[in-house]
């Protein structure tokens, strides 16, 4: 975009300096011309300079991956996906293979192209009722699923019948659609309607994922702005600031940028309630809870909505859960590629983090508590933590860009609709 301005903004320049020599016989005019002319054809120079420096490669710089076990062949699934800043730094917990012996060690590795600042890292042990699903919600409460409901009846954005596709977790997404939304951005949904399962406390349980095109649409789009958008991001809010601030302004942030997946409950005659799920990051499908309240409702209706592309659903169920206490376990070693870090830096939210550089990982082991007779095991990472991406694009920041961004005159979802593998 600035490469269509400077001309312009350069052409105005020379006209104010030619006014200001014609203006000779009014000091005031000229010098208030020259000024103008002269700050026009500086901020061309600078324009210029920006635009002939060496474009920095994209940095897709995917989120950091929790594996069990060595080798790549082991199982991962992302975390703190879109945690791009100190300010945007929040807890996530996911499900890892429980191991037969009295200890656990699991490794939290740092994509090629970003550093991981890891503050705090637990194991979380569920013994409980054999044959019941422990799943973790957002900021990590854990739940135990007591009976499920399957959709009587699934509908995509174009009206296609998707219930077998949303029904069990077997690797099958809906294929991609796309609407305009009220608000004219490109969106894709899925309605989805639930008798009531027997139980009084309920949740969605949506297993998913974020797609790598999302990832690679995100980072092109930060990229137009400018390097300087890593610095600028960087000091949107003060670190010190409360959670509940970060919060909010992570809410705004990437609710703007339409990241999110929105889920929106309406139970017979009452109103609807929306919440989102924040990015799961593209490593493997997750499964995440999202508390549901309809009073005494026996029909539940579940609309889901995001940017195109940018999520595959593969299960919707609606669940009957209650409360699954877990017994926390802090990290007895921790040892990075920097050799052993002090265990004490990962046992608090205290932002003294353990630092894991490009493409290497941390290791952490965890002694684990006998498991209680008859009950079946499930363990949980809960991780704190986020990390810095190198951005993309040119040197410096393109203002008009940002303005367009949020002012809406531009967005993430209609660039992503424009570029190569979009529908």
């Amino acid at each position: 975009m600035l490469g269509a301005l400077f001309p312009v903004v350069g052409l105005a320049g020379a006209l104010a300096i030619a006014l200001a020599r014609r203006s000779a016989g009014a000091p005031a005019t000229s010098r208030l011309a020259r000024a103008l002319g002269t700050t026009a054809l500086a901020t061309v120079v600078a324009w210029v300079v920006v635009l002939s420096w060496p474009v920095r490669p994209i940095a897709r710089g995917a989120s950091p991956v929790v594996r069990v076990g060595s080798g790549e062949a082991s199982a991962g699934v992302s975390v703190v996906a879109g945690s791009l800043f100190p300010w945007s730094e929040r807890t996530d917990v996911v499900r890892v293979a429980a191991p037969a012996s009295s200890s656990l060690t699991v490794r939290v590795v740092a994509d090629a192209d970003a550093t991981v600042h890891l503050d705090r890292a637990a194991a979380l042990v569920v013994d409980h009722e054999p044959g019941r699903e422990i799943v973790p919600g957002e900021g990590g409460a854990l739940v135990a699923v007591t009976r499920t409901s399957t959709a009587g009846r699934a509908r995509a954005s174009d009206g296609g019948d998707v219930a077998a596709h949303v029904g069990a977790i077997d690797g099958r997404a809906p294929p991609p659609t796309s609407i305009r939304g009220a608000d004219g951005e490109p969106v894709e949904t899925l309605d989805l309607d639930f008798e009531r399962p027997p139980g009084e406390r309920l949740a969605v349980l949506v297993t998913a994922r974020t797609t790598p095109f999302a990832e690679e649409a995100f980072a092109r789009y930060v990229a137009r702005m400018g390097q300087g958008m890593t610095l600028l991001m960087s000091r949107v809010t003060t670190e010190d600031c409360t959670e509940r601030c970060r919060r909010e302004v992570w809410d705004d942030e990437i609710g703007r940028l339409r990241v999110p997946l929105t889920v929106t409950v309406t139970g017979e005659g009452g109103g609807a309630k929306a919440s989102s799920l924040a990015p799961l990051g593209s490593a493997a499908m997750r499964t995440v809870a999202v508390p549901v309240d309809v009073g005494g409702a026996g029909r539940v209706r579940v609309s889901l909505a995001a940017t195109p592309r940018f999520w595959e659903v593969d299960r919707v169920l609606l669940a009957a859960v209650e409360a699954a206490p877990a017994s926390e376990v802090a990290a007895a070693e921790v040892t990075t590629s920097r050799g052993a870090a002090a265990p004490e830096l990962a046992a608090a939210d205290d932002r003294r983090r353990v630092v894991v550089d490009p493409g290497t990982e941390v290791a952490l082991t965890f002694p684990l508590p006998p498991p209680a007779p008859g009950a079946e095991r499930t363990v949980l990472l809960r991780v704190r933590a986020y990390y810095t991406v190198p951005n993309g694009g040119h040197w410096g920041l393109d203002p008009a860009y940002i303005f367009a961004h949020r002012s809406g005159l531009t967005s993430l979802p209609r660039f992503s609709a424009s570029l190569p593998g979009a529908r």
